[in-house]
């Protein structure tokens, strides 16, 4: 282990690549974020999956108040491998 030829170069890519990916990232969102629609919020910042559930029970409270209601329901057991 004293070696410096046992080391790998493989760790400092991944952190060089890793800072490059941020400063893209701070020069690319705020550009892509005003043109993505409200509804997505993965990979945002500032948004949350809590975001996501507080808009549901807005749109479901409206459709209520509005006496025009639809139902899908969605069975995502099949898109999950269960052993």
């Amino acid at each position: 282990m004293q070696d410096p030829k046992s080391y790998r170069l493989v760790y400092v890519m991944c952190v060089s690549l890793k800072i490059l990916e941020k400063l893209i990232h701070a020069l690319v969102e705020p550009i892509i974020d005003p043109l993505l629609p409200q509804e997505q919020v993965g990979l945002r910042h500032g948004r949350k999956a809590v975001n996501q559930v507080f808009s549901l029970m807005q749109d479901i409270e409206n459709i209520f108040l509005s006496q025009k209601a639809g139902v899908v329901f969605v069975d995502l057991t099949a898109a999950y491998d269960i052993l």
